[in-house]
């Protein structure tokens, strides 16, 4: 993370980029429930902090862990082209990651829930098809970034579906959220020193 944007690593040292990582969450679990008919990661119940490091506290998701990356690389492949679709960042993921499926429970019915959206290190590359709204967007090298104009391309063109499958309140709390993890993220990023 130092060697592509000159700062530590920011979940345990911004509190900024923990924010956004909630909001991320809240975003992708209203749309993958608006798109694949249920919430598909595991929210954040608190932020912590201990020894002068942050860190997320995420709901207990019952379940077995994936023991090989084949048994999930559709329900991965199917998951990183509506995330890309939509403008989340993809890299947890995508099936080119190694150990994309260990970010990932399998529930005793047989249901996947995404329980690490978080990135480790920086990719110096976007996924497939999210290079032009990357360099346009001034996000390579790729830290779990939000393209919102993609995002809310994306929800403005499915408006009165989303409000048919989640509800007024619930797409009105994906807007409110959206606007959230915009200004989060800003301050996140000028935080940073960056070349």
């Amino acid at each position: 993370y130092f060697l592509s944007f000159q700062s530590r690593f920011p979940y345990h040292h911004r509190l900024s980029s923990l924010e956004v990582a909630i909001h991320r969450r809240q975003i992708a679990g209203l749309l993958t429930q608006f798109r694949f008919g249920r919430n598909l990661v595991a929210p954040v119940i608190t932020i912590d902090q201990s020894e002068g490091h942050y860190g997320l506290v995420t709901k207990y998701i019952n379940g077995d862990i994936i023991k090989n990356r084949s048994e999930v690389t559709d329900f991965l492949q199917e998951v990183t082209s509506f995330f890309a679709e939509i403008g989340l960042s993809v890299w947890q993921v995508s099936p080119l990651n190694p150990h994309a499926y260990t970010n990932l429970i399998r529930s005793s019915s047989n249901e996947l829930t995404i329980i690490d959206l978080e990135s480790a290190v920086a990719t110096p590359f976007p996924a497939k098809g999210q290079f032009r709204s990357s360099w346009k967007n001034g996000t390579i090298p790729v830290f779990d970034d939000i393209d919102f104009w993609k995002l809310r391309r994306y929800v403005e063109n499915h408006h009165a579906d989303l409000e048919m499958a989640l509800g007024v309140s619930q797409t009105a709390k994906l807007l409110e959220t959206m606007e959230l993890g915009e200004r989060q993220l800003a301050i996140w990023k000028e935080s940073e020193f960056r070349f």
